[in-house]
């Protein structure tokens, strides 16, 4: 009898870097709102990553499951160097939402 094996893998890596600086500036407004991995409504990131693995082997005996990984990264980050200021006589919203 013949054996046949099969081995079959996937892997799907995303790594998003939603990163806002200001940097020796002042920012004025009504309302100042600086968002990280959100839309301009505060809805947060939809990410999704998707490793798929197909095989086929014809044999009478077991067939070993299929690797499969996936990854998502996702960093957010807001921030304010040097002599940056942010002046507003409504709201201040600082949001990086976690990954």
């Amino acid at each position: 009898m013949r054996r046949l094996v099969a081995l079959s893998s996937a892997s799907s890596t995303l790594r998003s870097d939603n990163l806002i600086t200001v940097k020796d500036s002042t920012l004025f407004g009504r309302d100042i709102l600086l968002r990280s991995g959100q839309d301009a409504g505060g809805i947060p990131n939809l990410l999704a990553a998707q490793a798929r693995s197909d095989h086929t082997a014809v044999a009478l005996v077991s067939i070993p499951a299929p690797v499969i990984e996936a990854t998502v990264t996702e960093n957010n980050t807001i921030s304010l160097d040097g002599s940056s200021a942010l002046r507003s006589i409504g709201l201040v919203e600082l949001s990086a939402e976690a990954g």
